[in-house]
């Protein structure tokens, strides 16, 4: 896994290009060529060769990396329009880069602290707690993804609608539209959320007794749907118009929110219908603070970028 580390980083950096020249086929045809691979992989390392998890990694570093090899080969071959030339950066590149970088590393840093913290609070639950916080949290992971192209559709159009200078209008209208969707998606998102959760539980786990508890969480589990959509919307036009410092900072103020909530809430020992609003929280301290940055500063680009 640790080899699949370096082409994962180098895929995130060739799709972001693809996606900047509003070219989504590539990345697809990549992606979905390495899970056809990855999967065939797996079959035949595990049942055939009989290497078990061993297989599975193997597998998986394979498929990345071809993933990687596909993107380079398609989207930055002799017919494109963008090609890749291996020379080291110049110097002045380095100060830009660490300027936008700094707060973009704090931004993701604070994400994976904000989850770890959140699923080890999930870990002192009771054995039939934490198994229906884990069967409501892959249900949601997968969720929270369907929107998540909205973001880097606001990163891309957004920031052509700034480049060309089209005005302040045009790009408002492409705000509202894109957020309009992301709240549309959102609430289908949460309904079907709710209809597995409350309706048809027994579609995501057997035992029944894991079904009030799944039900207990499914009204936060539906509304931090809502604002998740809305929240990936906001941070893509964050970084649009290069706020890259006030997208860590509200990053970094709903981490601690959230990480302070959960630590009275684990310490009251109400189990797991503390657990699930501190995601609603976490959504809502971000949903807000970059509404009230965008309300007073509007669309205007920083220097922070």
């Amino acid at each position: 896994r640790g080899l699949a580390a370096p082409a994962v980083l180098i895929a995130l950096v060739l799709n972001s290009g693809l996606l900047a020249q509003k070219d989504t086929t590539t990345p697809f045809k990549a992606i979905a060529l390495s899970i056809v691979f990855n999967v065939i992989g797996d079959i035949v390392l595990i049942r055939v060769f009989n290497l078990g998890l061993l297989g599975t990694a193997i597998a998986t570093t394979a498929g990345v990396w071809l993933s990687v090899v596909c993107t380079v080969c398609l989207g930055y071959g002799p017919h494109r329009r963008v090609r890749i030339r291996w020379r080291p950066p110049r110097g002045e590149f380095w100060s830009s880069f660490c300027s936008a970088a700094a707060p973009l590393m704090l931004f993701s840093a604070t994400t994976s602290f904000g989850w770890a913290v959140f699923q080890a609070s999930a870990t002192t639950l009771d054995v039939l707690s934490c198994a229906a916080h884990q069967a409501v949290w892959a249900v949601w992971c997968v969720l929270t993804m369907v929107t998540y192209p909205l973001s880097q559709a606001a990163q891309v159009f957004l920031t052509e609608d700034l480049s060309l200078r089209r005005g302040r209008r045009s790009a408002l209208r492409l705000v509202r539209l894109i957020l309009g969707l992301a709240l549309t998606w959102g609430c289908a998102l949460a309904l079907i959320c709710g209809a597995l959760l409350t309706v048809v539980p027994s579609a995501l786990v057997r035992d029944a007794q894991l079904w009030p508890l799944m039900q207990a969480i499914a009204p936060h589990a539906c509304m931090s749907l809502v604002l998740a959509g809305s929240v990936q919307v906001l941070e893509g036009v964050m970084m649009a118009i290069g706020d890259t410092r006030c997208l860590a900072a509200a990053q970094l103020c709903s981490t601690v929110v959230m990480a302070c909530f959960l630590r009275i809430a684990m310490k009251r020992g109400s189990g797991i219908a503390d657990l699930w609003p501190a995601v609603t929280l976490f959504y809502g301290v971000r949903a807000l603070m970059h509404t009230l940055r965008l309300s007073v500063r509007g669309l205007r680009a920083t220097a922070a970028g």
